[in-house]
């Protein structure tokens, strides 16, 4: 089994390790722990209309995010090129807690955001 062992952002680290697909479905397995590290901002959370996406180590690379649902459903995935600060609009998301994923090269960053 390949998993993938990922770090993310402040106020707490979140080691994320993605299981394989198993009959198209994705798993994720989070564990928090205090850091005082910041890789990964959103705001505002909560949001209604959009998020702003800050990636500290990720700047000036080409990110790919995806929005993630707490069913694990990918409700929005789209790639940004050398942003160093990403707005992403929402309205359509319905209200609940979120998952924002960052990949770029060989590093994942991830936090929770919530939609009013």
């Amino acid at each position: 089994m390949n998993t993938a062992l990922l770090k993310t952002a402040k106020p707490y680290e979140r080691y994320v390790k993605e299981e394989p697909d198993t009959k198209g479905i994705k798993f994720y397995q989070y564990t928090e722990t205090d850091s005082g590290s910041e890789y990964m901002k959103i705001y505002p959370n909560p949001a209604q209309e959009y998020i702003k996406i800050e990636l500290a180590s990720m700047s000036g690379e080409n990110v790919h995010v995806e929005i993630i649902d707490l069913l694990g459903n990918t409700v929005l995935s789209k790639n940004y090129v050398n942003t160093p600060i990403i707005t992403i609009e929402i309205p359509e998301l319905e209200c609940g807690s979120y998952v924002a994923v960052c990949r770029t090269g060989n590093s994942i960053q991830s936090t929770k955001f919530v939609k009013n």
